[in-house]
């Protein structure tokens, strides 16, 4: 008798590899870093060090999200002083 996919039980591990891949999208997601399965498990990948960092010791790490906001708001700043001297020739 042949089996079928549907009637083998999923390996632990595969699970856990899936898990942590779904939890690390979920960290770059909420934390605005640039998302790249191949850096799961790379410990010399910038990012997956922060995702660490939060999820097995739980210090703080930097939001991105906040970090481009506020050079969003001092570009825009400058941008407008640039607008306000700039007077259009015809």
């Amino acid at each position: 008798m042949k089996t079928t996919q549907a009637n083998k039980v999923p390996n632990p591990q595969t699970v856990k590899v899936f898990d942590d891949l779904d939890n690390y999208r979920n960290f770059c997601r909420d934390y605005g870093y640039r998302f790249d399965e191949r850096d799961l498990y790379d410990h010399k990948s910038y990012v997956y060090r922060q995702f660490q960092k939060l999820h097995v010791t739980g210090k703080a790490v930097k939001d991105q999200w906040e970090l481009d906001a506020e050079r969003f708001k001092e570009q825009e700043a400058t941008r407008g002083n640039r607008n306000t001297n700039y007077q259009r020739t015809r």
